[in-house]
């Protein structure tokens, strides 16, 4: 079962409001911890770390819904976990992949996650895969750790709306992708949108804060990505807005170092297309969607066919009678189907359909288009 992504990402509050146990313990190689763990309290385990090693840690959820961060020796934040899902979020284990280029104390910090509905429960936690970094490894470890400084002027630049220093982290060739094509921006309409934005702050004397959570950065060479959860409040006279969402950026690096190239965020769920005429789209481009599609998890299929300048989907689902709905073009590739719903055909690189994704309010599902007989 999914949970509230607005308060999951709130995990600043998690730590802030928990009392951290008196004493660690040293956690050794593949020797497991257990123990429990009561509200408004966290527990901090040590690993000893030799400069360049790699190492894991494993924390087995029992009934609780914890969450897992790592601190560096110099007392940085260098990755919190929150992923596992199971039992409705008490089951599973967070795992923490750590690349450590100082030697030094790692810190382990496990705490409940903040919810109304805490039951009483155990964890196990262990350190694992302990072993040297390659030099490649360390090398990109290194370059984790700056790219991490350069994030923190750039969330404190957008909470601010500071666009002169957005625009020294920008490269020049940076650009921002959003949920369909015609919202990605160039590097221009990015730094012009956030000056409206500062404009529009000022008018409204609005002030604008937001936390992270689930953050991880991964360097290879001279690219990386960064991704993670965010939960922006924006505060006024009258009350405050709150708004999350999920972001990547793609890092690039140059003789002038490391810039930030792509800015992709989004909010929570689907992002429905901005309303507007339906598509037009030609005959010879909807005779290559016609097929049917079969669902893997069950025995549902979908036939789909051409009606006059349009596509219908008839769905034939065990113990239904079959049903037609009318599909509405919104690209060559994409059409509305009822309560918003996306029909998404999926081509290859010579043009023909492989597959049909149906995006609604929940997760993605995906039918394979059948071979057809000759």
């Amino acid at each position: 079962m999914a949970r509230n992504p607005l308060v999951r990402a709130a995990w600043v509050c998690v730590l802030a409001g928990s009392s951290v146990a008196a004493q660690q313990k040293s956690l050794q190689p593949d020797a497991p911890i257990e123990a429990s763990l009561g509200p408004k309290e966290s527990h901090e385990y040590v690993v000893t770390s030799r400069a360049n090693q790699a190492f894991d840690i494993v924390a087995e959820q029992r009934g609780l819904d914890i969450v897992l961060t790592v601190i560096g020796p110099t007392g940085e934040p260098l990755m919190q976990v929150d992923g596992a899902a199971d039992d409705q979020g008490r089951g599973g284990s967070e795992v923490a992949h750590v690349r450590a280029v100082e030697a030094g104390n790692y810190r382990v910090r496990i705490a409940l996650f903040d919810r109304p509905d805490h039951k009483p429960g155990k964890y196990n936690v262990t350190l694992t895969a302990v072993r040297d970094l390659t030099a490649e490894e360390a090398s990109n470890a290194k370059s984790e750790r700056d790219i991490t400084a350069i994030e923190v002027r750039w969330e404190k630049a957008v909470d601010n709306a500071d666009v002169p220093t957005m625009d020294s982290i920008l490269r020049s060739d940076a650009f921002a992708l959003g949920p369909y094509a015609s919202s990605s921006r160039t590097r221009k309409q990015v730094l012009d949108g956030w000056a409206s934005t500062a404009e529009e702050s000022a008018k409204r004397g609005a002030t604008r804060t937001h936390t992270i959570a689930e953050h991880a950065i991964r360097a290879a060479g001279d690219m990386a990505v960064s991704t993670g959860r965010f939960l922006l409040t924006t505060t006024v006279k009258d009350g405050e807005a709150k708004y999350s969402g999920q972001f990547v950026h793609v890092w690039g690096r140059d003789k002038t170092g490391w810039k930030l190239v792509a800015d992709y965020s989004l909010p929570f769920g689907r992002t429905p297309r901005p309303a507007g005429t339906p598509a037009s789209v030609p005959l010879a481009a909807l005779s290559p969607c016609v097929g049917t599609y079969r669902f893997e998890q069950d025995n549902t299929f979908i036939d789909i066919k051409v009606d006059g300048a349009n596509l219908v989907a008839q769905w034939h689902v065990p113990v239904q009678e079959p049903f037609t709905v009318p599909l509405a073009a919104a690209t060559q590739t994409t059409f509305y189907g009822p309560n918003e719903s996306e029909y998404v055909f999926v081509r290859t690189a010579d043009g023909n359909v492989r597959e049909l994704l149906i995006l609604g309010d929940g997760p993605a599902t995906r039918a394979i288009r059948q071979r057809v007989a000759h």
